[in-house]
């Protein structure tokens, strides 16, 4: 039985939400000997918001996965930053240590409570969100100094009772999305894809009738989606010949790096339909394209005008106004190009706009402040 929407709502309030309740225990960088990082390996957070900003620290650093026993990490002086989400065994460790730590921080791109109790993606996803990135808040609230979220309106979600929330938005190193390929032809058959991870079922729906009808126009276009379980029925239900549409399973973040480097595209679709869940992401679907080299449609919204460029290409939320940039985007190579080389120009301004550090932690001798 389908829950309501009522009763989503309800539930979304009773959840906890991340509170930096010890904000005023930290006395200072004097204080930190040594970062601790606590991440799930190869992820797209840790690479777009923490591999930059960890090889800027003037302390040493560690990186852990959530599962790996704490018994022979010295705290006096360490501080702890999770990357989204606490295991028992971990949490247990921080609890025990919390007097001798220097802090503990913990970062969060996405309303993951919002996500939870939303209808638009897998069960068992989101009841992994419950158990690692919602309720371990109970007791990690009650430790924790800093909280960074990667917008300024999921930061603004978070902001209760005057405790601090600082901005800490994507920086990408250069290599992450300057791929080493050769110039891409203008002319002959043309690739879109669509890249999303589980929780965007609205996306898949909206996309499947405008990808047939871009199919069925454009003899020469072919199209690539990742997806799994229901989304992945979704698509193949089209009546398109297997070597136009070819439907892939998710890869694990490191093989995707390396393939999506590896192959190039020539149209990506990134819809991002509105919502509460999906109007506080971030724009990290940028640095995915540029590495792929192509040329994007982006939703008409805040998220991705955030780093816009000219050149950039964008629909609103309707199915006309994506098969007429589809269709243009087919149809015209300069049009095609002028909109992949505005991918790889926003790149220079992600960057620009997400200063090295992170805020209220360390300062470096490059980092200008940031953040509450």
């Amino acid at each position: 039985m389908r829950m309501s929407l009522a009763l989503r709502e309800r539930l979304y309030e009773t959840l906890p939400k991340p509170a930096a309740r010890c904000a005023g225990d930290f006395r200072g960088g004097a204080e930190v000997r040594r970062v601790l990082v606590l991440s799930k390996p190869g992820n797209p957070t840790f690479s777009y918001y923490f591999e930059d900003r960890l090889a800027d620290l003037p302390v040493p650093f560690t990186v852990r996965p959530l599962d790996e026993s704490l018994a022979a990490v010295d705290p006096c002086g360490t501080f702890v930053i999770l990357c989204r989400y606490a295991r028992p065994g971990q949490l247990r460790w921080l609890y025990r240590h919390r007097r001798s730590l220097a802090g503990v921080g913990l970062f969060v791109d996405d309303d993951i409570a919002s996500t939870v109790v939303s209808a638009d993606g897998p069960l068992d996803y989101r009841t992994y969100l419950l158990a690692t990135g919602v309720l371990p808040l109970v007791v990690l609230n009650r430790l924790m100094t800093h909280l960074w979220a990667s917008t300024e309106t999921l930061a603004g979600t978070f902001r209760q009772d005057g405790l601090p929330v600082a901005v800490l938005p994507p920086r990408p190193r250069p290599e992450q999305y300057r791929p080493e390929t050769a110039d891409l032809a203008e002319n002959g058959p043309v690739r879109m894809v669509f890249h999303a991870t589980g929780a965007h079922f609205s996306e898949h729906r909206f996309l499947i009738p405008v990808v047939a009808e871009a199919l069925a126009r454009h003899a020469h276009l072919s199209f690539e989606v990742i997806a799994e379980g229901a989304p992945a029925r979704w698509w193949r239900a089209l009546a398109v010949a297997p070597q136009r549409l070819r439907i892939r399973p998710p890869l694990k973040w490191p093989d995707y790096l390396r393939q999506t480097a590896r192959q190039p595209a020539d149209i990506a679709l990134v819809p991002l339909l509105p919502g509460r869940t999906n109007d506080r992401r971030s724009d990290t679907k940028r640095i995915d394209i540029a590495r792929m080299r192509a040329a994007a449609i982006y939703s008409d919204c805040d998220i991705y005008r955030r780093c816009a460029v000219a050149g950039d290409v964008f629909a609103g939320d309707t199915r006309e106004a994506w098969q007429q940039e589809i269709g243009r985007l087919v149809t015209e190579p300069v049009y095609r190009q002028q909109a992949r080389k505005a991918t790889m120009a926003s790149m220079a301004l992600m960057r620009e706009a997400a200063p090295p550090g992170f805020p209220g932690l360390l300062t470096t001798h490059r980092e200008t402040g940031h953040g509450d």
